[in-house]
């Protein structure tokens, strides 16, 4: 009877016995042997090929062999994985072989890998992985297998996210339309919520940034990576801004401010424009064209730089200012000099610092009786409309002087004969005389009196 570890082979170390030998006969070469290599209750017999030495070639003996039962045990089989690292790629797999310690013979183990206890990133525990075979021609079963563990890691992997280059109008916020790309996911891994934005609101060169909020969807939050975020170049324009002047009439004042308040369009966000006004291009009465005044202020808190501002201009007038003067009445003597021709204004007002010019003037004639006073070159100017009420002009006849009759003698002319009249003079100065009176009677046989003569100047 003997027993062994399974060692791939059927020997036997026991000896077998011998029974039978007579004097000094031996047998030598003797040695016995498994039935079968494999694990298990087996059968010992006694080898062929041993030899007894009888002196006669072994004849002189009937040799028979007895069997006996033995058994081979399993032997121990070590399978243990090694430690190892690699950078995490969303599987549990690992590179490295696993050591194989205990196999007989030429028997093997194939199919041998090893794998970590989790794919995410981090200290890991490494097992043999299921799948393997032991070759031994007994379906592995010659083998007491036992797996051992090993320490390993799973680096995170590197993930980048990196804003592109964009550009855009301004809109008083920092959104940008562009998506960020993704380098470096591994598996099925994915990452949502990506988005960038501009480092500023305003106008001009900027940078691109990855805004925060984005997941990582790995199994474990994010974990497994290490995370970078590239900036891009981007550009954000200005944009349009319409302040147009809106049509506008007034009476002529002196100035150019118009009413009314220019319209804006384009603005952008809570941004307003303040200090809006307009102004007409001339003071002067007439057909004008309303403008946008400067002053306004663009609040976009960038000075409004965020902006390109169109300025559209409008229709306008500006009315004359109307006047209404009447000339005052005026009288003179026949032949005396005309007195000033005077006015009154009715209603209305010049503005400060214009001023009246020109003078009336009046129907020509010196003859007794009515004449128009006119409004000549009287005028304010072209900013202004004159409604102008014709006066009355009238010259009065002279008042008669009591005249001199000279000391001629008294020529009695042959009946029937008439001479020529006394001369009767009337050009002595006229003061001292007696107003005249429609009495011919009471003048020394003058003429009537003409009306009496009415007149002024201006």
């Amino acid at each position: 009877t003997a027993t062994k570890t399974y060692d791939a082979t059927t020997t036997s170390a026991g000896a077998p016995t011998v029974t039978g030998l007579a004097g000094s006969d031996t047998v030598t070469g003797l040695s016995q042997a498994y039935d079968s290599r494999n694990a298990g209750a087996r059968t010992l017999s006694v080898n062929a090929g041993y030899a007894v030495n009888d002196g006669n070639g072994g004849t002189n003996y009937t040799v028979s062999t007895n069997t006996a039962v033995g058994t081979i045990s399993k032997a121990a089989l070590t399978l243990a994985a090694v430690t190892a690292t690699k950078t995490y790629n969303a599987t549990t797999s690992s590179s490295a072989a696993p050591t194989i310690t205990g196999l007989a013979g030429s028997d093997t183990v194939t199919g041998l890998s090893q794998a970590y206890d989790s794919r995410n990133a981090g200290a890991r525990t490494l097992s043999i992985s299921g799948g393997y075979s032991v070759n031994d021609g007994n379906g592995g079963a010659n083998y007491t297998v036992s797996t051992n563990t090993a320490v390993g890691t799973i680096s995170k992997a590197a993930l980048t996210l990196a804003a592109v280059t964009a550009t855009k109008t301004y809109d008083a916020t920092t959104t940008s339309a562009g998506a960020p790309t993704v380098t470096g996911l591994a598996g099925s891994d994915t990452v949502t919520g990506l988005s960038q934005a501009y480092d500023s609101r305003n106008a001009g060169a900027r940078t691109l940034s990855v805004n925060g909020g984005y997941t990582v969807s790995d199994g474990n939050s994010g974990g497994n990576y290490a995370v970078s975020t590239n900036t891009a170049v981007g550009t954000i324009s200005k944009a349009a801004l319409t302040l147009a002047a809106v049509t506008a009439s007034k009476t002529y004042d002196g100035g150019v401010t118009a009413a009314g308040t220019p319209t804006s369009a384009g603005l952008k966000g809570s941004d307003t424009v303040t200090g809006l006004s307009q102004v007409f291009n001339s003071q002067n009465a007439g057909t004008r064209t309303v403008s946008v005044s400067p002053g306004y202020a663009v609040s976009d808190g960038n000075g409004g730089g965020n902006y390109t501002v169109t300025l559209n201009s409008a229709s306008g007038t500006i009315a004359q200012r109307i006047l209404a003067l009447s000339a005052d009445t005026k009288d003179k003597l026949a032949d005396a000099v005309d007195p000033p021709l005077t006015w009154t204004l009715n209603s209305g007002a010049l503005v400060s610092g214009d001023a009246l010019t020109g003078a009336l003037n009046r129907d020509p004639g010196e003859g007794v009786g009515f004449y128009a006073i006119l409004q000549g070159s009287l005028t304010a100017g072209a900013n202004y409309q004159i409604n102008f009420t014709n006066g009355q002009f009238e010259v009065l006849p002279k008042p008669f002087e009591n005249p001199v009759i000279p000391d001629i003698p008294v020529i009695v002319e042959t009946p029937g004969s008439i001479g020529p009249p006394p001369t009767i003079r009337n050009d002595l100065p006229l003061s001292g005389l007696p107003a005249c009176k429609d009495d011919p009677d009471e003048q020394g046989g003058s003429a009537n009196c003409e009306p009496a003569a009415a007149g002024g100047a201006s």
